[in-house]
């Protein structure tokens, strides 16, 4: 990704942990995640480890009404620590990672799972803003809730938060 804002649009499992360096520069950085139309009750899942870098937003694109696909999204964990650094700006500055489920419909479930990034390995906190759709969303954030995060259900009348 180059400066300015940029996108990049992926589909289900082409965020693995297994990717090249996918580096957000200056600008809003997003990664747009497709719930694609046409496939019903499917799961897309996504992995954000250390090869995501300076991203601002994971966006996720609802392609289709009521398809029911559930979208799982997992952060980090041990050898393959999530690490939003902005190399572009300084080495211990952060972006706030948002992510946003708002286009989600009733009977699709957006999962975030920040349980397995550990902190510790570099002493800093990361932080997220969290939309959810109009689904019973699931937020598991384990140790890494704190003040720096925003949390926002969307529409769903049984969202759940595990901290």
């Amino acid at each position: 990704m180059e400066g300015g804002d940029d996108l990049l649009v992926v589909e289900d499992d082409e965020l693995d942990g297994n990717d090249q360096l996918i580096a957000g520069g200056s600008g809003i950085d997003t990664i747009q995640l497709n719930n694609p139309g046409g496939e019903d009750d499917s799961d897309i899942d996504a992995f954000l480890g250390a090869e995501v870098q300076g991203i601002e937003t994971l966006r996720v694109a609802d392609q289709d009404t009521y398809n029911n696909n559930d979208i799982t999204i997992e952060i980090g964990g041990e050898d393959d620590n999530y690490d939003n650094i902005n190399d572009n700006i300084d080495s211990a500055t952060r972006s706030v990672l948002n992510i946003d489920g708002s286009e989600l419909d009733a009977g699709e479930m957006l999962m975030v799972d920040t349980r397995g990034l550990d902190d510790e390995a570099d002493g800093i906190d990361e932080d997220f803003n969290i939309t959810g759709g109009d689904g019973s969303d699931r937020l598991y954030m384990g140790d890494n809730l704190d003040s720096g995060d925003t949390i926002d259900g969307g529409g769903g009348s049984t969202d759940i938060l595990f901290a």
